[in-house]
């Protein structure tokens, strides 16, 4: 793959993991003991980390507080190589949050501050696109006018749009939405946007035409999980065979896979090969422990597909 500068539009958050032996309740002092970690998160954090780890040249628009949690993820995003031209500092607001309890009986909480985030717009893009990217990613987790306006100028650019939805975006209304490259929902954002749930090809198939007439996309690609993924173009459609490894943390997937598809499809111009590779790069960050951590680097996916004889 040639090196492309991808232009990625989404939320970032400081990401706080704790693990005490059991659930606090009211008034409760619970100790708690190593490991825990601050990391980075939010799709348009890991689908950046993603990306320049693939090999592109990524410049991230988000927004972050004048605060040390945002100093922590300027760092980081340094040290990762992607471009903070476009990263706006907020004066007036923190930068997001999420703390995830996770006690070792199993239960789970999660506290999430959505922080500066809120402030994201389309006013925030413009350093971004000068850099004359060559694909936006944005995602479905900031404001509806955000977003359809950094995709309309987009849209007058001739630079092709990736929009993979965000966990909470179901009931976000599609109609009306501008020209899109690819759109990328897994199986339960497919069910909240359609009603159809995408458990065998027939079903990915009416589910995948529902979104292709609700949109003006050349591409619906279903993110089917270890079943691989779905193409359909609104005359053919192919389920893109999965990567069969164990699963041992699936929190980073969504964002490799779409830096992934995103990366090799603007290199190619082949959707089929690009959900190929993206099954790969999912696959082998989901057999990673770790959110940011478990996101693999393009000497890895080399080796890896090198050493099992995979061809994309």
């Amino acid at each position: 793959m040639s090196e492309k500068r991808l232009m990625i539009l989404g939320n970032t958050r400081v990401n706080m993991e704790l693990s005490p032996k059991t659930m606090p309740c009211v008034s409760q002092t619970v100790f708690i003991k190593p490991p825990y970690q601050l990391s980075p998160e939010g799709l348009g954090a890991l689908t950046s980390m993603a990306a320049a780890r693939l090999g592109s040249d990524v410049v991230l628009c988000t927004r972050l507080g004048d605060d040390s949690f945002g100093n922590l993820l300027l760092h980081i995003f340094n040290y990762e190589g992607i471009s903070t031209r476009a990263v706006k500092i907020d004066k007036n607001f923190a930068t997001g949050l999420h703390i995830s309890i996770q006690p070792q009986n199993g239960q789970r909480a999660d506290l999430i501050h959505t922080g500066a985030n809120a402030g994201l717009s389309y006013r925030d893009t413009e350093d971004a696109f000068l850099s004359y990217p060559d694909a936006l990613i944005t995602h479905m987790d900031c404001s509806e006018h955000t977003m359809k306006a950094t995709i309309d100028y987009a849209n007058r650019k001739s630079i092709p749009v990736f929009v993979e939805p965000s966990p909470s975006s179901g009931g976000f209304p599609l109609q009306g939405f501008p020209k899109l490259e690819v759109f990328t929902p897994d199986e339960d954002q497919t069910y909240g946007f359609t009603g159809i749930y995408p458990d065998s090809v027939d079903h990915a198939l009416k589910a995948a035409n529902k979104l292709y007439t609700s949109l003006d996309v050349k591409y619906v690609v279903l993110r089917l999980g270890r079943r691989g993924s779905f193409v359909y173009d609104g005359k053919y459609h192919e389920m893109v065979s999965p990567v069969e490894l164990p699963l041992r943390d699936e929190r980073g997937q969504a964002s490799a896979y779409v830096a992934a598809l995103t990366l090799y499809h603007v290199s190619t111009g082949n959707i089929i090969k690009a959900a190929r590779f993206a099954n790969i790069v999912s696959a082998v960050t989901g057999n990673t422990a770790g959110c940011a951590d478990s996101l693999p680097t393009i000497d890895t996916i080399i080796q890896y597909t090198s050493k099992n004889g995979i061809v994309v």
